[in-house]
């Protein structure tokens, strides 16, 4: 089984920035826009060559070696890196059938089954075992991450999915926002912990998506059209990262924070009022619409996109296809 390594444990912590600045991913040492600190993962080697990092010594391709990586401070109004950069995958592509970067990370077993990791023996609740996990890469030159990456402890949006160590120097550990035990000097290797927060990361955008058009130009009666859309949040699926049309309870704080404070809005609508069902797990629903004779009706909704996610908001307009007018703006029921 391929493996990387990153031990888990408890302690306190404090945060240092806001808006993600507080997050790290894994790069290519070099690569960083913001670089952290340099951090061990442990990992065989062919598998620390494909994330770009440098080890000690002439290991054999399928040697167990510490990988040395850059880790880059993920924020959402910049890009991370120059190349490619690492998270731990989601919790429904650990189980996706495609090949990834593999390794371990050493934290306890609820923690781990919460990611739908895998484990060797049949460990307790509470016990610090080696949890087998896939990382996926996303481009650091764009704005979108979207994975489990380590965080400063109590900066989740939502509620933190681990808890553990990432092996560097003690001051870019303080710099980061970690504790550690004992009292090692500032150019000391200790082992610092953090939490593990779901993190997204894109430029959100806007628009008026278009949901039905109710044609009724030939007709000289009112015609009765029946309407279906959605409300709530979706995740379409990537060949290369896979995905779930079902939201976490994680992803949805993530979402609502970028939506509400990140937004540049080109439709008008106040993201920043928008509820908190907004960004939960998509649902359909139906609605019917009178529609008088000789005119043709287009009903309109807010959408919002951020990355692979979608997500459909109850403010709505309706517009006469012939004139383009705009007939009606509210929110649906």
């Amino acid at each position: 089984m391929m493996q990387c390594f990153i031990l888990f444990s408890a302690v306190l912590v404090f945060a240092f920035q806001s808006s993600y600045a507080d997050r790290i991913a894994a790069a290519k040492v070099g690569t960083c826009r913001r670089k952290v600190a340099y951090g061990i993962i442990r990992m065989r080697r062919f598998e620390c060559t494909i994330m770009g990092g440098a080890w000690n010594g002439s290991p054999g391709s399928r040697d167990w070696i510490d990988c040395h990586l850059d880790w880059c401070q993920v924020i959402t109004s910049e890009t991370v890196g120059t190349g490619q950069v690492w998270a731990v995958c989601e919790y429904d592509i650990q189980t996706a059938d495609v090949k990834r970067t593999y390794g371990i990370i050493r934290m306890i077993r609820s923690d781990c089954d919460k990611l739908n990791g895998k484990y060797n023996g049949n460990p307790t609740n509470s016990e610090w075992t080696d949890c087998h996990l896939y990382w996926c890469q996303f481009d650091g030159q764009q704005y979108v991450i979207d994975g489990i990456v380590p965080a400063s402890v109590d900066q989740c949006s939502g509620p933190k999915v681990a808890y553990g160590i990432i092996r560097m120097i003690s001051r870019e550990c303080t710099q980061l926002g970690g504790k550690w035990n004992g009292d090692p000097g500032a150019n000391d290797w200790i082992d610092c912990h953090l939490d593990m927060c779901v993190t997204i990361a894109c430029e959100p955008r806007d628009e008026w998506a278009d949901i039905q058009v109710c044609d009724n130009k030939y007709s000289s009666a009112t015609f009765t059209c029946s309407i279906t859309y959605k409300v709530g949040t979706s995740k379409t699926t990537s060949s290369e990262n896979g995905g779930s049309t079902s939201i976490t309870v994680e992803q949805s704080f993530e979402l609502e924070g970028i939506f509400k404070t990140s937004l540049k809005t080109t439709t008008g609508f106040s993201w920043s009022t928008s509820s908190s069902e907004t960004y939960t797990t998509s649902s359909e629903r139906t609605l019917s619409l009178s529609i008088p004779p000789h005119t043709s009706v287009k009903m309109q909704q807010v959408t919002g996109y951020c990355g692979n996610y979608r997500v459909d908001t109850v403010h709505y307009r309706n517009v006469d296809v012939l004139t383009k007018a705009y007939l009606e703006q509210g929110d649906l029921d």
